[in-house]
């Protein structure tokens, strides 16, 4: 097993619970997202919202899989220097990669010259306090904390070495990753953008994770990734 894999006895459950937050997740998002069609609400109430769809079931699950497995937990959550400046690294050129691949499915760059005007409510919740210090921690403590060493351990099981087991993991991970964040994409080229960034920034830190063993350097390579989005629309 991997370094910050569970058990073999709770491979199968950790994969379960990480699977039934997916659905929950899921079905929240498109549960919230046709309620704000059908009633007026704040633009704040909306934003907090649509985190919450996602954050709720994600973070159930992380509870339930730390409260059955804590020292684990406590191994992943240590964090050091290196995971800090290598987290910094991954965050930027992840950012980069992202600009990148915006220009090129969409033709315009980050911003674009548009600048949001919203509210002092909206703006605090909607682009720092959700985005860069919260999505981080919530989103890299399942995807990366549990989901991705449940599938490598899965993958172990059905036979693969623990190279391809570990690869696997990160993939999956870092594909339910980049899903959910499409659900709220306006357009098609605009899902296709946000689905392929957030990938490759799910492959990443996945890989960064498998190497160290820590969530540390995952957690802050989101939180730059995602601040420097904020600071491109500002």
């Amino acid at each position: 097993m991997s370094p910050i894999s569970p058990p073999r006895a709770t491979r199968s459950t950790e994969l379960a619970i990480a699977a039934i937050a997916v659905v929950a997740a899921l079905v929240l998002t498109l549960a919230f997202a046709d309620l704000t069609r059908r009633v007026i609400m704040p633009t704040w109430v909306q934003v907090s919202g649509a985190y919450l769809a996602v954050w709720v079931p994600l973070g159930a699950a992380v509870a339930v899989s730390a409260r059955r497995n804590p020292v684990r937990w406590r191994r992943l959550l240590r964090i050091t220097p290196l995971d800090v400046l290598l987290g910094i690294g991954i965050g930027l050129l992840a950012r980069a990669t992202a600009t990148l691949i915006q220009a090129g499915l969409t033709g315009v760059m980050p911003g674009g010259g548009i600048r949001l005007e919203l509210d002092p409510v909206t703006w605090w919740v909607g682009l720092l306090i959700a985005p860069v210090l919260l999505a981080p921690l919530v989103e890299e403590l399942f995807f990366r904390g549990l989901t991705q060493p449940a599938v490598t351990d899965a993958a172990r099981a059905a036979g693969s070495r623990p190279r391809a087991a570990a690869a696997t993991g990160v993939v999956v991970a870092a594909a339910v990753f980049a899903l959910l964040h499409t659900l709220d994409a306006a357009t098609p080229s605009g899902a296709w953008t946000v689905g392929l960034s957030t990938f490759v920034l799910g492959c990443a830190v996945g890989a960064l994770v498998a190497t160290t063993g820590r969530l540390g350097g995952a957690i802050v390579a989101h939180a730059v990734f995602n601040l420097t989005l904020v600071l491109l629309l500002m």
